[in-house]
């Protein structure tokens, strides 16, 4: 999930540059854009109209040979094409993970029809959510870190872990 965001500033943004903190008068974030990639739909209006529907994305997994796991079932995304979304070259530097993130943030973005221009960029912000996101190029880097050591580790592999 992913949600694009306007506000009218940022309370207190002046006590990390060593500043005093100042009370700024509350803010509201607006939620002007939703996008969503998911095993029950890769937009908000599929997933949604899946989710009052009740239906369920787990099904045998696909994204590997799971016939030796005790569990052979999992809620994998399906049918996405980072290519719709990210550029060939970013797609391959990034996690599945983070193609999900940016192509989520991408549809939000749209979904809100903001015309981001140098006026209001300062403003507007896309909020986004994982949890253990990359584990499975985690545990490769560590695999090729142990069996041919650091230097045959990807120079892409923190960047890759970060939407």
């Amino acid at each position: 999930w992913a949600s694009a965001a306007t506000t009218a500033g940022c309370a207190g943004a002046g006590a990390r540059r060593g500043r005093p903190r100042t009370r700024e008068p509350a803010r509201r974030a607006v939620v002007t854009g939703l996008g969503a990639i998911t095993p029950i739909g890769n937009d908000a209006e599929t997933f949604w109209r899946n989710l009052l529907a009740g239906t369920s994305g787990v099904a045998p997994i696909s994204a590997y040979d799971a016939s030796s796991e005790e569990v052979r079932i999992a809620a994998e995304v399906k049918g996405f094409d980072p290519a719709t979304w990210i550029d060939f070259k970013q797609a391959r530097r990034m996690s599945r993970f983070s193609q999900f993130a940016v192509a989520a943030a991408a549809q939000a973005i749209a979904d809100s029809r903001l015309q981001i221009t140098d006026a209001n960029r300062n403003e507007i912000g896309v909020v986004v959510n994982t949890g253990g996101g990359g584990i499975g190029d985690v545990a490769l880097g560590e695999r090729v870190f142990l069996e041919q050591g650091g230097k045959r580790v990807s120079p892409f592999m923190v960047p890759m872990l970060s939407p």
